[in-house]
């Protein structure tokens, strides 16, 4: 049987397209090492698995790649079994969900579990999703739309869009936002919206409107519009009260944004207890129209053998 080292070197070659680029991945090895090991694979098999210069992949060496184990999420497994024991819950988290809403549900997990460490791993929007997928993070808030089928999800909100725009420049309806939008002035979307502004704009059959800046919070596109006279464009959870220079315009026609949880399989055994504290913190902002919350579940104490023993079966 082939030793593991030369079947790890492939895949990350493969994978990565490059020795140089591989070798960050094998945690010391040298490059020289790697192409020896990559040589012992394919001596081994008896032909080529990578076509030089470019690495990349033969026909046999995709059939191989298709079957390698999954090295890449060997670490980020062992962090997730080690943070278990140690009774951890790690919160892939975006700065406005942090700054704004995180403490009330970490008082209400820390209320049922006063020995869970819940921490905090704030990321730009674009990298929660890699974040739980690496298994850097145990679950992450986050839009849920358009999510690869290794990711689970759990909406907790579904939020209309709006437009902030000054007083000043007379605009009050969609409509007129939309006609006069270069008058208006440079438009501010966050780092989460861009993106699904982008794809409703074209939904709408709507003129492409690329932002001038994409700040990470929904704070800093409010304060660009009071303060640059730009037009923001974010979403309004109920009560959520605006400058009262800016005219709030509601972009109906846009339809509602899913914000919720994202995790991966297997799930952390304190999972249940977290969707439970965000469904309750997701009825507090939006008590008129609350989404289902899941089934309360008996909930394992931090460390506990026979919760691990019951999520792996």
């Amino acid at each position: 049987m082939i030793p593991p080292r030369p079947l790890e070197a492939f895949y990350y070659v493969a994978k990565y397209g490059g020795i140089a680029l591989a070798q960050p991945h094998m945690h010391g090895i040298s490059r020289q090492a790697i192409c020896m090991h990559v040589a012992e694979l394919e001596d081994y098999v008896g032909q080529a698995l990578l076509a030089r210069p470019d690495f990349g992949r033969t026909s046999a060496g995709s059939r191989l790649f298709a079957l390698c184990p999954r090295f890449d999420q060997l670490d980020s497994e062992i962090e997730r079994l080690r943070s278990e024991r140690r009774g951890e819950l790690r919160v892939g988290i975006g700065e406005a969900v942090l700054h704004n809403h995180f403490a009330p549900v970490l008082d209400k997990i820390t209320h049922c579990q006063p020995a869970l460490n819940v921490v905090p791993v704030p990321r730009a929007h674009a990298q929660l999703r890699n974040a739980v997928e690496d298994g850097s993070v145990d679950f992450a808030i986050t839009m849920v739309d358009d999510l690869p089928a290794t990711v689970q999800r759990e909406v907790l909100l579904r939020l209309p869009w709006i437009g902030l725009v000054a007083k000043s420049t007379g605009i009050t309806s969609a409509a007129a936002l939309f006609r006069q939008r270069a008058a208006a002035g440079p438009l501010v979307v966050s780092t989460w919206l861009a993106e699904l502004f982008r794809r409703a704009l074209k939904r709408r059959r709507q003129p492409d409107w690329p932002p001038a800046t994409t700040p990470e919070t929904f704070s800093l596109v409010e304060w660009c519009a009071v303060h640059k006279g730009c037009v923001g464009v974010t979403l309004q959870l109920p009560g959520e009260t605006r400058d009262p220079s800016l005219n709030v315009i509601a972009l109906e026609r846009f339809g509602l944004v899913s914000i919720g949880v994202i995790w991966r399989e297997p799930a952390s055994p304190f999972m249940p207890l977290a969707l439970e504290a965000l469904h309750a913190r997701a009825r507090e902002l939006c008590p008129e129209s609350p989404l289902p919350a899941p089934a309360a579940a008996a909930q394992p104490k931090p460390g506990d053998r026979k919760a691990r023993a019951g999520r792996s079966s």
